[in-house]
């Protein structure tokens, strides 16, 4: 019988280190705020050579950030 308590809070343990460590690496590996908009930027300046797009950062950051998006649609 103290065996079975032992069990049931083992897994009550495991299941609530899961979960916390699956909301430290979603939240430590998701993309940052400006991360869809560098992509966006890059995009439009592979496919129309247009630099007005989000012009924060410098082309680099956006045509190395876009490598991926336009080498996957080709």
């Amino acid at each position: 019988m103290k065996s079975d308590v032992f069990y049931g809070r083992n897994k009550i343990i495991l299941i609530v280190v899961f979960v916390v460590l699956s909301v430290f690496v979603s939240l430590s590996t998701s993309t940052n705020h400006d991360e869809a908009a560098n992509i966006a930027a890059g995009i439009s300046i592979w496919k129309y050579g247009c630099f007005d797009c989000y012009s924060v950062n410098p082309p680099l950051v956006k045509f190395i950030d876009a490598i991926n998006r336009n080498t996957a649609q080709n």
